[in-house]
């Protein structure tokens, strides 16, 4: 049972993330200016549509955990997957960002140097404004006090697994998937393979949105988190792309 309710919390956010993906695109449209702002529009609106989306999943949050969370007395083979997936995010992500920045100073590749950078620019800034959230919020995590209690709030006192809000390893998986998505967009690749560009897209977000599914299998976060982390995520791999591309051609 364990492991069906990981394949179906999975299927759901994978099919939510996949809509993102293919969503229309503005990656060519935001072209590099001199002129260009602190913080673009889309960067504003996906931040806050993601987190009025997650407010407006709060009412939800105790009954899809009781649906979807493992037993932690039996976590089964969905628990193993669970961990897995959620290493995507944490420690992956800062993985995949080390050895792409690597490789591209090693291979003299100053591209994929450049895109490592990035990611791990776009890390850096997820995890700053996820922990500030977190201390900000104060909310407590579903298996601090159980799957009843999705409104346990300390504002500003966060600890004593009082940090749920929103999910560390979602924010980082999509934040990590925003950078190559916006990257990729970016490339030669995508002019001269569009369908494979969409799939690949497609497969960024899915794996980012199995990584938010997995920790609410896992009892570690509500499904509001995972919404919210996921918006603070594309929001700040978008924002992290364009500003540096946009620095990079002032130079």
């Amino acid at each position: 049972m364990t492991c069906v309710r990981a394949r179906l919390t999975a299927g759901a956010w994978i099919g939510f993330a996949v809509a993102i993906a293919f969503a229309p695109s503005v990656a060519h449209a935001q072209a590099d200016s001199t002129s260009a702002p602190l913080v673009a529009r889309r960067e504003v609106v996906t931040l806050v549509a993601f987190t009025a989306a997650s407010v407006a999943l709060l009412p939800f949050d105790s009954r899809l955990s009781h649906r979807l969370a493992m037993d932690p007395a039996r976590p089964g083979a969905g628990g193993r997957l669970a961990a897995r997936v959620a290493a995507i995010g944490d420690p992956g992500s800062v993985v995949v960002a080390g050895a792409t920045l690597l490789a591209g100073y090693a291979l003299r590749r100053p591209r994929i140097a450049d895109v490592g950078r990035h990611l791990s620019e776009a890390i850096i800034v997820s995890g700053a404004l996820t922990a500030a959230s977190k201390a900000l919020v104060g909310r407590a995590r579903p298996r601090v006090v159980g799957l009843d209690e999705p409104y346990a709030f300390t504002p500003l006192r966060a600890g004593n697994g009082h940090v749920s809000y929103p999910s560390g390893h979602t924010s980082a998986a999509f934040a990590m998937a925003a950078v190559l998505q916006q990257e990729l967009a970016r490339s030669t690749f995508a002019t001269r393979h569009r369908a494979w560009t969409r799939f690949a897209t497609g497969g960024l977000y899915a794996t980012a949105a199995g990584v938010g599914a997995a920790r609410v299998v896992q009892r570690a976060h509500w499904s509001s988190d995972v919404l919210a982390g996921a918006g603070l995520g594309i929001a700040s791999g978008w924002w992290t792309v364009r500003w540096q591309h946009a620095q990079a051609h002032n130079r």
